[in-house]
C-alpha cells in the first residue's frame, strides 16, 4: 500500500532530516547492551503524532499498532 504524499504527516516527513536527528540521538542507544531498541525514526515520529495530535502515551501506541 502507497502512502500519499500529500498528507501532512508526509509532507512533515518529508521536511525532518532524519540523518541528522540519528545522530544526534545515536550515542543513546547501544546496540549489544538490554533488549533492542526501538528505530530512533519510528520514536521521532511517534513522538510527532503525540504532540500533533494531543495524544496520550497509550492512544499513541494503540494506533501505531492498529495503523502502522
Amino acid at each position: 500500500m502507497a502512502l500519499d504524499s500529500n498528507h501532512e504527516l508526509e509532507r512533515l516527513a518529508a521536511k525532518i532530516h532524519w540523518d541528522d536527528l540519528m545522530q544526534e540521538f545515536g550515542h543513546l542507544y547501544v546496540l549489544d547492551l538490554g533488549r533492542l531498541g526501538i528505530p530512533i525514526r519510528l520514536m521521532a515520529r511517534l513522538h510527532l503524532l503525540k504532540h500533533t495530535y494531543a495524544l496520550l502515551d497509550q492512544d499513541v501506541v494503540k494506533g501505531w499498532v492498529a495503523n502502522p
